[in-house]
């Protein structure tokens, strides 16, 4: 079992994350600035204890397979919608502005990925947002921290365009993106 997944230890690696690089102020800036604001509807693939629903009121919709993270959120966010599974909630009733992927393609294979994009295609989803860390690391703590990671699958930004294409997405915007030592990326994207 990997540390960062006893719910303390993420909660707390999440403070500091926004205590001293500001992760979360800074994406929500990014979002404004791309059209998203409070009071959009939001679908949230891998959103853990949606730490990230706090700055919306609109519809939100959190899902993650990690169990414990969307029990504790159900019981914090009592508004917000939650599953564990894309097929655990009938999205089809919803209308969504846009579809978030933070942190979590870096935790697909490419089929997952590809199962997932198949599984939302139908959906009402405006804008896609996917916030991910790249193998392009200028400095050696950030490819520690890559190496250290969860995920498996960090990509090169080659790679994540190449995903991307490969599912017949459109990429409107690229933004490189430095959180402290990690560089990452913010891909905007449209079905």
């Amino acid at each position: 079992m990997h540390i960062l997944n006893v719910h303390i230890f993420w909660k707390f690696f999440r403070y500091l994350l926004e205590k001293f690089l500001k992760i979360y102020t800074r994406r929500w800036t990014l979002l404004n600035d791309n059209g998203i604001s409070a009071t959009s509807n939001v679908l949230d693939l891998g959103c853990g204890d949606a730490r990230f629903s706090e700055y919306f009121n609109g519809v939100y919709v959190g899902i993650d397979n990690h169990k414990p993270y969307i029990d504790k959120a159900s019981r914090k966010y009592l508004s917000k919608i939650f599953g564990t599974t894309i097929d655990s909630i009938d999205l089809k009733k919803y209308s969504f502005d846009c579809l978030l992927l933070l942190d979590v393609v870096h935790h697909l294979t490419d089929a997952e990925f590809s199962d997932i994009i198949l599984k939302i295609k139908h959906l009402n989803i405006k804008k896609i947002f996917i916030f991910d860390p790249i193998k392009e690391q200028r400095g050696v703590i950030g490819r520690l921290l890559c190496f250290l990671d969860r995920g498996k699958f960090i990509r090169s930004l080659t790679e994540l365009k190449q995903l991307i294409k490969n599912n017949d997405l459109l990429i409107t915007k690229i933004e490189n993106l430095k959180f402290g030592p990690t560089d990452c990326v913010m891909i905007v994207v449209k079905k």
